[in-house]
């Protein structure tokens, strides 16, 4: 049942009053002469509901994730599709590309890049790796304040120079300005493991799934 207006109020001067107000000011009206009334010392026995506040907006997709690979053997590639395909799962669009046919003056334009990469002899990079690597560490080499990145790095423990491509190519995209979404993963032969890890890790990272902070890590064989 509705409540009985008092008798010094006149309804047909209260609906004068009210015209031409919308919901929000109704609302806000409301909660005035609620306000009035308690400190007033009136009866009034509740608040009036409150108008609930917009959701906040949803954060920004990632518009684009490059992955690099530079790799004698083909595991660096096999660890790319695999990262790309596991992007592509989560709605992210991936663009998979040989360090040889990456052209480097790209990378300016990189925002979110995973880097998987061997090393060689003695600390050396791939072939595929070497225009990239030498051009990083050059005079050209452009500053990445917008950059987010992650390297997964093939090696050999059995080399003294132990995954030192992808130690490089991690330090200097730091020099550069860039910010690591994982610290580096260093692998041995039995990257595979490792490699499934760190994809989902680097995913997660990049969609906000999981705040947590990845450790360094060296695998070794098993």
């Amino acid at each position: 049942m509705l409540p009985t207006l008092p008798a010094a109020l006149d309804e047909a001067a209260l609906q004068n009053l009210t015209a031409g107000l919308s919901p929000q000011q109704l609302v806000w009206l409301s909660g005035y002469l609620y306000g009035q009334a308690t400190s007033a010392g009136g009866g009034v026995a509740a608040a009036p509901a409150a108008v609930a506040a917009p959701a906040p907006a949803a954060a920004p997709a990632v518009e684009k994730l490059t992955i690099l690979y530079g790799s004698h053997t083909g595991n660096g590639k096999k660890i790319a599709q695999q990262a790309a395909d596991a992007a592509a799962a989560k709605g992210l669009k991936a663009n998979v590309q040989d360090m040889n046919d990456y052209a480097p003056r790209q990378l300016a334009q990189e925002q979110n890049l995973l880097v998987i990469v061997s090393t060689h002899g003695e600390g050396e990079p791939p072939i595929s790796a070497e225009e990239l690597h030498a051009f990083i560490n050059g005079p050209r080499a452009p500053k990445l304040p917008k950059l987010r990145y992650a390297v997964f790095a093939l090696g050999d423990k059995s080399y003294l120079q132990y995954c030192q491509t992808g130690k490089d190519f991690d330090q200097k995209l730091a020099e550069l300005g860039g910010t690591r979404l994982l610290d580096r993963v260093d692998a041995d032969v039995a990257y595979k493991a490792p490699a499934a890890q760190w994809v989902e890790d680097v995913l997660n990272a990049l969609t906000g799934a999981s705040t947590a902070t990845a450790v360094p890590v060296t695998v070794g064989a098993s």
